[in-house]
């Protein structure tokens, strides 16, 4: 809630973009479609948004790492 609550308040700003480091990769899927719909880029690290169209993603591929973890 406090993210979503975040995301709005820079909706209404209308911050150029915004970078996003989600704490949930579901709920906070109506807070990147309003940005989308704001026209506002939305960048997500270290971790992914379920929906919304997010212009990059930062961060590790954790299915990899979780095999060369594995592997080592």
């Amino acid at each position: 809630q406090t993210q979503l609550s975040a995301i709005d308040t820079m909706a209404v700003k209308q911050v150029n973009a915004l970078i996003l480091c989600p704490t949930e990769t579901t709920t906070l899927v109506p807070g990147v479609e309003k940005m989308n719909q704001s026209n506002i880029p939305v960048i997500t690290v270290n971790r992914r948004v379920d929906g919304g169209d997010v212009v990059t993603y930062v961060g590790a591929d954790d299915k990899d790492g979780g095999k060369q973890q594995g592997q080592a």
